[in-house]
């Protein structure tokens, strides 16, 4: 009997050490490649199988260049996961009979406005979980992303974003819509907020002591990963980026393991070790999709055989081989992060990695899905970075626009000036020394310095390197300078373009 206890205790070990048996046969080596292929400096992953963690590992360094390894208990910012502890929070609320989702979002906020004034009486909470207010995806992102405007200002600032479509029409991914919802939670708790409620009804019950809401927070819980991104084709670290005025949008860290809690939990029917952390039809109904995705498989390389794609309250929800797939990617400044179950196999896997110019998450999750529902191999690492290839061969291709022969119309310090945006604020243009500098003002600290193009277009080079590059068109008019249009990091922070009229002075 002593042998037996032993043994047990002995495996008990090896899966929390992260040893215990791969989900599938060259886990390990395909990770590692993977890594390779895409320079991701570290990584770590849990898997849960039946209500349990069967495996959990790191994989890499926490810094490229340092010795420090990464483990299953290192600390990663999971961005955008974070929307499904929004969604599970306010759908707890309800359950409570604190609010309910259908409510309208101005019986909390009076005084919230979009630019359509119908639409902004007609908006719910629901709506602000499932993305269909009517915006386009990550419209505004720019003015909200690290940014000196507070929630209050955020929130007022809604009215200046253009529509894009009608409310519960199109799925628009909204980021500082879930902040508005998380907004909620003290107006009917007594003053609880987003974060306090997060920590007391997930973090503790499911003993995700190594989790926080802030990057305030890292430097006291230690065995924290460093951010990285590709910088003019040489990775670089970057600082973590404080999002505390979107807070409840993306702002958890945490780690491989307690993610792995929160998986647990999505598939047990909301307990964890035999503990009801959220009633089963709280949990349930998040896994129900509310607005379909435009997705056909007949035009569908990757998924032939996919015949749905839809968004529920904080996880994307498609059919994989006749099985459900609920899953979710988050991106903060220069890490991405994936947490994918499938509820009808009783497993999930939590991808973090502490870069963000790869699509390994992907081609992982896809890897490990096909494993659990038995689908004919297919290397999807392969497949996502042949599409990755493909976009950097038009980044460069757009790098090669350059004209130099083609001067600007105005002489350069005649570019200089204040320049507004409804959304955004205020852009000062600078002339000194024969550069020309802007200063964005919501965002202190960070300038760039303008770059002739072509004509009247511009290429600012930002100090801060997640903004890396922006394109400024000029508008001039009988040799008046009337605005520039700009958009910054189209593919990671916001598609809108904006247009900045110059202030008369």
């Amino acid at each position: 009997m002593k042998q037996f206890i032993t043994s047990i205790v002995f495996i008990l070990w090896l899966c929390n050490s992260g040893v215990a048996q791969p989900p599938f046969a060259g886990f390990d080596d395909y990770i590692e490649k993977g890594m390779k292929d895409w320079k991701i400096p570290g990584m770590s992953v849990a898997v849960v199988k039946n209500h349990q963690i069967i495996y959990a590992k790191g994989y890499g360094v926490k810094e490229t260049g340092k010795p420090e390894k990464v483990d299953s208990e290192t600390i990663f910012a999971i961005g955008s996961n974070t929307k499904a502890f929004t969604a599970a929070a306010l759908a707890n609320l309800e359950y409570d009979r604190k609010l309910k989702l259908n409510d309208k979002i101005q019986a909390y906020f009076s005084a919230f406005q979009m630019e359509d004034t119908f639409d902004a009486r007609q908006i719910t909470l629901r709506d602000l979980l499932c993305h269909r207010i009517g915006l386009s995806t990550w419209e505004g992102d720019f003015t909200h992303w690290g940014s000196k405007y507070s929630k209050e200002e955020l929130i007022s600032k809604m009215r200046y974003l253009p529509k894009a479509h009608d409310i519960r029409t199109s799925f628009g991914y909204c980021n500082v819509a879930y902040m508005l919802a998380g907004e909620v939670i003290p107006k009917v708790t007594k003053g609880v907020t987003w974060e306090k409620y997060i920590q007391d009804k997930f973090f503790v019950p499911l003993d995700m002591s190594r989790s926080c809401t802030s990057t305030n927070e890292l430097s006291a819980l230690g065995n924290v990963a460093t951010p990285h991104t590709m910088w003019r084709k040489s990775l670089i670290t970057l600082p973590w980026r404080n999002i505390d005025n979107l807070a409840a949008c993306g702002s958890i860290n945490s780690t491989a393991t307690d993610m792995a809690r929160w998986l647990i939990m999505q598939m047990d029917s909301g307990r964890y070790e035999g503990r009801q952390v959220l009633p089963w039809i709280v949990v349930r109904n998040s896994h129900i999709p509310q607005i379909p995705i435009n997705v056909v498989p007949y035009f569908n390389k990757n998924f032939p055989d996919s015949h749905f794609l839809g968004y529920g309250l904080g996880w994307f929800v498609r059919d994989y081989h006749g099985k459900m797939l609920v899953f979710h990617s988050g991106a903060v400044d220069g890490m991405v992060s994936m947490t994918v179950f499938l509820p009808e196999e009783q497993t999930g896997i939590v991808i973090l990695t502490n870069s963000d110019a790869h699509n390994f998450i992907s081609a992982l999750m896809y890897q490990f899905a096909d494993n659990a529902v038995k689908a004919p191999y297919k290397n999807w690492e392969e497949t996502f970075l042949e599409q990755h290839f493909e976009e950097e061969k038009e980044k460069n291709e757009i790098e090669d626009s350059r004209n130099p022969d083609n001067k600007p119309s105005m002489e350069l310090r005649q570019y200089a000036g204040h320049y507004f945006h409804s959304h955004y604020g205020q852009i000062t243009l600078r002339f000194s020394g024969n550069t020309l500098t802007a200063y964005p003002s919501a965002h202190p600290g960070i300038t760039g310095t303008l770059i002739p193009w072509d004509g009247d277009k511009f290429i600012c080079e930002w100090t801060d390197k997640m903004w890396d590059r922006s394109t400024m068109n000029f508008t001039v008019e009988n040799r008046q300078i009337i605005d520039f249009s700009m958009e910054t990091r189209p593919d990671l922070l916001d598609p809108t373009t904006y247009i900045f009229e110059k202030i008369k002075e």
